[in-house]
């Protein structure tokens, strides 16, 4: 759904969560609803870190000031029950989390910690008249999962956050998993098959959701390891395309910061579905989604609020 265009009026973020402020209130007691129901909407979004912005070519003309009103206008936009956040600063998590969020969200994360960015980090977002956290905790992605080390030359560290939930309305548990996976495929791999320990150790045999920019496509191996285990672990994009669900199904996730219609030889080394809801069993995929909303940027140009699009998918559970 889409509301109102907040940023033609030149609407400052205060307006924005006052001007929400009885309509989220509202859409919460509709997903209150759906839970009851056996059903959840979740998203992925990786809203692109500010660090270095002044620097790096491509965030020069998409800096943080110019984008955070249309970050948040999204999420407001689909109120997913929960939400999977990558990359954010402190700077960009206390902007949600203290301002549009307040009202509706409850959330956690751990900083990444390492050398680059270490207030980075991965947050969770939940509905705090949805869904009640039981446990959270963290874990790295390196040659050492307790500790925050740079592990197979990366050059920089990465941090899962996690945790359990009960759906208020009828009890239903189940584990979420916020990732953000390297670039190199061999660290991907390592990556994906710690993951699949954490989840055997963390989780057992309750149902589980996976979000994350993974940086690997549907045509590589971290998804093949990944979605070819004892678990039966799903991909939302591709089940939904199996019942014709996919409402996206020609558009892609990541590749610049324009309209995703200008590609530059940058772009095309990413270009792709990196981003990626999975899920077990007995959560099913009722629909799946890339979101494709732009914003007037610097000189006017339509831009996206991040280089990567935000996924949404809803799921249907049944609750035994």
């Amino acid at each position: 759904m889409k509301l109102i265009n907040l940023f033609a009026m030149n609407t400052n973020i205060t307006n924005i969560v006052n001007k929400y402020t009885l309509i989220l209130l509202f859409t919460a007691n509709i997903f209150t609803v759906n839970a009851q129901q056996g059903e959840l909407k979740i998203m992925s979004f990786n809203i692109g870190l500010s660090h270095g912005e002044d620097h790096r070519p491509p965030e020069k003309y998409n800096k943080w000031k110019d984008r955070k009103n249309a970050i948040v206008q999204v999420i407001l936009d689909y109120s997913p029950d929960i939400l999977g956040m990558q990359e954010p600063m402190e700077v960009q998590y206390k902007f949600f989390a203290d301002t549009a969020a307040t009202k509706i969200y409850q959330s956690f994360k751990y900083p990444k910690g390492g050398i680059e960015a270490p207030d980075q980090s991965n947050p969770i977002f939940y509905k705090k008249d949805v869904l009640e956290v039981l446990d959270k905790g963290r874990y790295w992605y390196s040659e050492d999962p307790a500790r925050d080390i740079d592990s197979w030359g990366v050059g920089w560290t990465s941090v899962c956050t996690w945790g359990k939930f009960r759906v208020k309305a009828n009890g239903f548990v189940f584990y979420f998993f916020n990732n953000h996976l390297f670039d190199p495929p061999q660290a991907q791999l390592n990556s994906v098959f710690i993951l699949l320990d954490k989840i055997k150790e963390i989780a057992g045999d309750y149902p589980v959701v996976l979000t994350g920019d993974f940086n690997f496509n549907h045509n590589e191996d971290g998804m093949d390891f990944l979605t070819h285990t004892p678990r039966k672990i799903k991909d939302s994009n591709c089940e939904a395309s199996k019942i014709g669900k996919n409402l996206t199904p020609d558009i892609l996730t990541t590749g610049g910061w324009g309209p995703y219609t200008d590609r530059t030889e940058e772009d095309e080394r990413c270009w792709g579905i990196m981003d990626h809801i999975f899920y077990t069993n007995p959560f099913q995929v009722e629909s799946y989604a890339i979101d494709t909303t732009t914003y007037n940027g610097v000189g006017g140009k339509r831009r996206s609020p991040s280089d990567h699009r935000p996924i949404v998918a809803t799921l249907k559970f049944t609750n035994h």
